[in-house]
């Protein structure tokens, strides 16, 4: 390995620190309640189940990102700047894990967790573009078209209180493509 060349090992580890202080963050943001009742921990229940579900995004991203990068054979400049891009949208999840459990009720944060999620999928393919070039580009276009379709859907969703329910589906949907 000639000196200055970036290894899959450094990508690696840089992203599972990286990874490891969102989920960190995350479970940061978790407060008992007080007083110690049933009632009190029912109040916080949003922030715990939006917690879980979080976890498990996460968790399916690194998952992902752990195969992806055992195959890679060169770390490129391209591959860096799309791990960092997705990295930055995977940064998001903490942000977004408490707005949706404090504002459930409301369409635009289920929207906004949704489109959050779409967006790291859709890094995600990008990484996978630059890893494996044109073989996955078909695969790539199909995500930035989901990703505009996504855009109209999360503004009718925010503003109509009857698309709520399919506000859910829309996570569910983003998280079914890892």
């Amino acid at each position: 390995m000639p000196h200055g060349e970036m290894t899959t090992g450094r990508v690696e580890a840089f992203s599972d620190g990286v990874i490891a202080i969102i989920v960190t963050i995350m479970v940061l943001e978790l407060r008992s309640p007080s007083p110690p009742t049933w009632p009190a921990l029912l109040r916080v229940a949003p922030l715990f189940l939006s917690y879980g579900l979080s976890f498990l995004v996460v968790a399916i991203m690194w998952v992902n990102h752990h195969h992806l990068i055992h195959a890679v054979r060169e770390v490129t400049a391209g591959l860096l700047w799309s791990n960092l891009n997705l990295l930055f949208w995977m940064s998001l999840v903490p942000f977004v894990t408490e707005f949706l459990g404090k504002n459930y009720h409301q369409p635009m944060a289920v929207a906004l967790y949704g489109w959050i999620c779409h967006c790291a999928e859709w890094r995600f393919f990008c990484c996978v573009a630059s890893l494996f070039g044109r073989a996955v580009m078909t695969r790539v276009w199909r995500s930035i078209m989901r990703a505009c379709n996504t855009r109209i859907f999360c503004r009718r969703a925010s503003t109509s209180p009857r698309l709520r329910w399919l506000t859910f589906l829309f996570i569910f949907r983003s998280l079914s493509s890892y």
